[in-house]
């Protein structure tokens, strides 16, 4: 009798170390897990927000550096005479645009990081979108193969900011949707809009039109960055891996690029974008929690420049996964018990 109080006392006293270690793993660790996630996600945003920031300040200084070409002033303003005038001038400006696109490519810095290369070294090297558009808003000249039915549409009344750029002549950056041919699905850009002129109080001639595209890979070079920044896509699953946050980019109520497959993709659409509210509660460092799949995750919205109050906003989304932020404390937990099944059984 003597030895089953014994037995019975040091089960329950095994019993009760277990449970006051399940619950203090449970409260202390996994709020803790918790709290710093929700620091990390909100440093990852910031990293991410400054990191598109500078993309956007590089293509700015790529599209003034060639609209401040003075061959290419010439091609716009020259004379050319017989009925393929404007033909002749829309290869001349062809011409100069193609140089400008070969040094911008032909750039390849020692660096494996984006963050030591200078404005005209970050990748990428030669912008998706490379175009020249006059001062009446019509497309001069563009890069790329069988665009020549482009040729001579007027860019400015689909894009109006193109006037306000002339106007102002000032350079700036915005996110819109382009394609070349009205039948082909829009793409979103990243683009650049630099007045052309031969001095700085000399008339507007035109402007230069630099753009990037936003698809799944520009989201997984995000995620990369975020994850080990002098490599350019993720390898080896690690902890690290595990809780890179994910990244979509989103205009309006789409998303064009993300690190999700298109189910997920599709899923995070519905539950962030449909509702606005949503959208303004994440952009005060504060992130709202979505389910996606059945899975929950942490979500914070970032602006790209100038385009929080846009009419259709566009940015990044990031998203931490809830379940592989706490996994350790379930490893923890499934260690003490086992110890505790162990000691049991001795």
């Amino acid at each position: 009798m003597f030895r089953l109080k014994i037995a019975l006392a040091f089960v329950l006293l095994v019993s009760v170390l277990v449970g006051t270690t399940y619950i203090t793993i449970q409260k202390q660790l996994g709020s803790t897990l918790e709290s710093d996630a929700a620091m990390s996600l909100q440093r990852a945003s910031l990293v991410a927000e400054q990191s598109s920031r500078l993309d956007e300040f590089s293509l700015l200084e790529k599209a003034r550096f060639v609209a401040a070409r003075q061959e290419l002033h010439h091609a716009m303003t020259a004379e050319y005479e017989g009925d393929l005038a404007e033909y002749e001038r829309h290869m001349q400006v062809h011409r100069w645009l193609e140089r400008d696109q070969i040094a911008f490519t032909e750039l390849k810095p020692a660096q494996d990081r984006n963050l030591d290369r200078n404005l005209m070294q970050r990748e990428p090297h030669a912008p998706e979108l490379f175009t020249a558009v006059d001062a009446s808003g019509r497309g001069v000249a563009t890069l790329g193969k069988d665009l020549l039915s482009w040729f001579g549409d007027n860019v400015a009344k689909t894009h109006p900011i193109i006037l306000d750029v002339m106007n102002k002549g000032e350079a700036r950056t915005d996110v819109w949707l382009w394609s070349y041919n009205p039948t082909d699905a829009k793409q979103l850009y990243v683009v650049a809009i630099a007045p052309v002129r031969a001095s700085p109080n000399s008339p507007v001639l035109g402007v230069i039109i630099l753009g990037n595209a936003i698809n799944n890979g520009v989201a997984l070079s995000k995620q990369a960055q975020l994850t080990n920044p002098s490599t350019k896509s993720l390898s080896q699953p690690s902890r690290a891996a595990d809780l890179a946050p994910q990244v979509a980019i989103f205009h309006d109520s789409k998303i064009y690029g993300s690190t999700f497959n298109p189910t997920l993709q599709r899923a995070l659409s519905d539950a962030l974008l449909s509702d606005a509210t949503k959208i303004n509660d994440t952009t005060a460092n504060n992130s709202i929690s979505i389910e996606l799949d059945g899975k929950p995750y942490n979500a914070l919205v970032r602006y790209f420049s100038n385009n929080s109050n846009a009419e259709t906003p566009a940015g990044l989304i990031l998203l931490s996964d809830s379940q592989a932020i706490q996994s350790p404390v379930g490893k923890a937990q499934s260690t003490n018990l086992s110890a505790a099944a162990a000691v049991l059984v001795i």
